[in-house]
């Protein structure tokens, strides 16, 4: 509306002009301006339609501008297979996996030697879906965000590694301070329960993708180094390597006891941050969709990445 009003202004300033040449004038100009709004909402509205539409994981893509639209039009319902790419900067992307909203049961449900306590099982509620990174942030999206590259093992495609919580949140807060989502929604690191949700997409079973050795990087397939990302089976929900390669920073502080019910987020304070998913150092029942870890929020180590997630506000 505001390029209309400018429009108007510019033909009624015409010098020499009968008063109804510029109402005549002024009625073909807004006529063809309402054309061009109706042609470009028509296409807009087609390409997310198309791109939002589901036909299966693969081909579920859309950009940017169309991840606006999707995001904050609840016209447009996404759901598992569904994905977002975002351009980082630099022609680098990332993509995000739509997690719908739902009520699992959190911990572990084998009592089997080996498996913490701190894995007792709870009911918990996510009242809001989000989307979540489809593999660990990599040193190639770290370097076009933060710049440099701290990690021990090098190569762009590889899980940034060696890295603090806060290196993790500073990541976050520079995404979120380029104002590219839409009102309403932020990045975030994942909260326990909606990482594990995530991981385990729907399932009861040990590990997301199958068995570990077809979706995960640890100790018994590593070679003891990282892995570049996705190259290992995804979970039913198209996400890769939630089971091994690196584990995962999460936003809580750690507690000894799981946090059940709806929407939880841990401990108000602690000295520890959770980590889950396991690593390529660690023993298959340490990267199990239950194993729950912690970490200093201040320490490195080439065992631990992070994946962003895209959350409302509200």
């Amino acid at each position: 509306m505001r390029g209309m009003t400018l429009m108007n202004k510019g033909l009624s300033a015409l010098s020499g002009q009968t008063m109804w040449e510029q109402r005549a004038f002024g009625s073909l100009f807004r006529r063809l301006a309402w054309v061009w709004v109706f042609l470009g909402v028509a296409v807009a509205s087609w390409g997310v339609k198309r791109s939002i539409a589901t036909s299966g994981a693969s081909s579920q893509h859309i950009g940017l501008e169309a991840a606006k639209i999707a995001m904050s039009e609840s016209v447009f319902e996404a759901k598992p297979g569904n994905t977002l790419e975002v351009l980082l900067g630099e022609d680098v992307k990332q993509t995000f996996c739509f997690v719908p909203a739902g009520s699992f049961t959190m911990g572990n449900s084998f009592d089997k030697e080996g498996w913490e306590r701190s894995e007792k099982q709870v009911q918990v509620i996510l009242t809001q879906s989000f989307w979540l990174a489809k593999t660990e942030v990599t040193q190639a999206q770290w370097r076009v965000v933060v710049g440099g590259v701290p990690s021990s093992f090098k190569g762009a495609n590889l899980p940034v590694e060696s890295i603090t919580w806060h290196d993790a949140q500073d990541f976050i807060e520079r995404m979120n301070s380029k104002g590219m989502l839409p009102e309403g929604w932020k990045w975030a690191l994942p909260t326990e329960a909606q990482w594990e949700y995530a991981c385990r997409a729907g399932q009861t079973r040990h590990y997301s993708g199958g068995s570990l050795d077809a979706s995960g990087w640890y100790s018994g397939n590593s070679n003891r180094h990282t892995h570049e990302v996705g190259a290992m089976q995804p979970n039913p929900w198209g996400l890769h390597d939630m089971n091994g390669n690196v584990s995962e920073w999460c936003a809580d502080w750690y507690g000894a006891e799981l946090a059940g019910g709806t929407d939880p987020k841990g401990r108000a304070w602690g000295f520890l941050r959770v980590r889950r998913g396991g690593s390529w150092g660690d023993g298959a029942s340490k990267c199990s969709s239950a194993y729950r870890d912690r970490l200093s929020p201040d320490v490195r180590d080439s065992l631990v990445g992070f994946r962003p997630a895209l959350v409302r506000t509200y």
